[in-house]
């Protein structure tokens, strides 16, 4: 039982779930006959590696999370740039539970401290933003509203605000169903 009670440091942590989540997108979009295989094994990695993130962030009914463990996945996710990038390019691939644990981490991430440095590695990438508010237009509404829930935090920080309001796609928010553009509202009443 020592064994099942071992836990990651935080650095392999988001290491490894960088390294999952490539592998995810890459059997996505592979077309070997075992992909689906290799997307089912990856996506199932991903998400217990998720999942012990957000209990070190946030926490859950039985423990409380650890702030010095916090602080140590907040440096390494800020420190290795992949682990943003991987995680939203493969975030439409994997199931509602796993894609609201990212949610969750990348809210907890961005609410921290060192909030605006992370937010500062989501604005030097263009395509996380891009990915984030194409998803409005998406058929899903919980794919949608995680999205936007992602980007609310993130729009709290200066440097994501200022790329929302002079990126091409700001009047793309309230041009969609009724859910998402007063979740858009939302959004940009509060930058």
């Amino acid at each position: 039982m020592w064994l099942l009670s071992c836990r990651s440091a935080p650095e392999e942590l988001i290491g490894s779930a960088t390294l999952s989540a490539m592998k995810l997108k890459d059997a996505m979009e592979g077309d070997e006959i075992d992909c689906h295989v290799k997307a089912k094994m990856a996506s199932d990695l991903l998400d217990g590696e998720l999942r012990e993130l957000k209990l070190i962030l946030i926490g859950d009914a039985e423990r409380e999370h650890d702030e010095d463990r916090g602080a140590r996945v907040a440096a390494a996710a800020i420190e290795q740039h992949e682990f943003v990038t991987s995680l939203i390019s493969c975030l439409s691939f994997l199931p509602l539970e796993t894609q609201k644990n990212v949610s969750h981490v990348f809210a907890n991430l961005a609410r921290r401290p060192e909030g605006c440095a992370f937010a500062a590695v989501v604005a030097q990438d263009a395509a996380i933003l891009s990915s984030l508010t194409a998803a409005y237009k998406d058929e899903r509404a919980d794919f949608a509203l995680l999205c936007g829930i992602m980007l609310r935090e993130f729009a709290r920080h200066e440097v994501i605000a200022r790329a929302l309001l002079r990126a091409p796609r700001f009047w793309h928010f309230f041009a969609v169903t009724y859910c998402s553009a007063q979740n858009s509202f939302l959004e940009s009443s509060e930058m």
